[in-house]
């Protein structure tokens, strides 16, 4: 009876010590679980935030380019309506070429911020591609590019 007593005793014990490290066991991957999902969670919002920010300066730097475009081309007319009326009509051709150079100068930045224009709707919508936002659209669109054909109307 003791020998009954004494191995019963030593099964209890044994599954008492089973169970309570499967308890701990389970407690240390419900803990690594959470905090693998606190670490995701973080991940999420990081990029959700260098997105963000990545999106909201490609769209105010596409604005900035935007307000600078009838600069240019007011700009580039200017200079040569100097170059026809004035200089080349006065038979300055130095100071006509000069002009002639001041426009295209103008006119290449039109061309550029275009292009950097033309990029950021590019990447702004790539970014967003598939994606549930509520960013709103991007703000120039080729309708409202003023047109560098009438600048020397």
């Amino acid at each position: 009876m003791i020998t009954i007593l004494l191995v019963s005793g030593a099964v209890i014990t044994a599954v008492i010590s089973y169970l309570i490290r499967n308890v701990k066991l389970s407690s240390l991957k419900r803990r690594k679980t959470n905090e693998a999902n606190q670490e995701e969670h973080q991940r999420v919002i990081r990029e959700a935030e260098e997105t963000t920010s990545h999106l909201t300066a490609t769209y105010t730097s596409s604005v900035d380019c935007f307000n600078k475009l009838n600069d240019c081309l007011k700009n580039a007319g200017g200079w040569l309506r100097t170059a026809e009326v004035k200089e080349y009509k006065e038979n300055r051709f130095c100071a006509f070429w000069d002009a002639i150079e001041h426009a295209a100068i103008w006119l290449g930045k039109y061309d550029r911020y275009t292009k950097q224009i033309a990029q950021s709707a590019n990447d702004y919508y790539g970014i967003l591609s598939g994606r549930s936002h509520t960013f709103p659209s991007f703000p120039v669109s080729r309708q409202n590019i003023p047109d560098p054909s009438f600048i020397h109307s």
